[in-house]
């Protein structure tokens, strides 16, 4: 007996760029953080790039800035990044607009989008696996814990799972 696949056209996963692997071992990684705190952006900074040094981190410091921000990205004028990781507390326009904005685009919804909040709070985090979030990491509340957030989202997003579109 053959197996059915009940997907139509249009939710075929080959939307996906196809990767070639000697192409994306070449290509540094591009992650997009939207934070609107200038010293934590720069910590994530600094400390992604100490972790990597190759890597490519693009900080953008509002929820409006980073809606304009994906528009270029949907449109073909910047490279879609490997992730974003994504504050929720933004100002002008919040991070679960932008959670949103990205799930529901044909061409971003595969973009894995990883929430770094200082909020704890359960309905927060449920909300943000419902929405679509691929992880919930919260900031810590001192340097260290913010740290090993970072760390952590290092550590499991480039070094032990496959992004997809990595040769986008």
């Amino acid at each position: 007996m053959q197996a059915v696949d009940a997907r139509s056209e249009s939710e075929s996963v080959s939307a996906l760029p196809v990767q070639d692997p000697a192409t994306a071992l070449a290509r540094p990684r591009h992650f997009v953080l939207v934070e609107d705190n200038p010293a934590d952006a720069r910590l994530f900074e600094r400390r992604f790039r100490e972790c990597d040094p190759d890597a490519r981190v693009s900080v953008v410091r509002d929820g409006s800035s980073a809606i304009d921000f994906l528009d270029d990205v949907i449109e073909g004028t910047l490279p879609r990044p490997d992730l974003l990781v994504l504050d929720l507390n933004l100002p002008v326009v919040k991070g679960w607009e932008i959670l949103d904005y990205v799930k529901r685009s044909p061409l971003l919804r595969f973009l894995p989008v990883v929430v770094l909040s200082s909020s704890k709070n359960p309905h927060d985090v449920d909300r943000a696996y419902q929405d679509g979030a691929a992880a919930y990491h919260h900031k810590g509340r001192d340097l260290e814990g913010f740290l090993r957030a970072v760390d952590a989202i290092h550590t499991y997003w480039l070094e032990n799972v496959e992004l997809p579109g990595a040769a986008h």
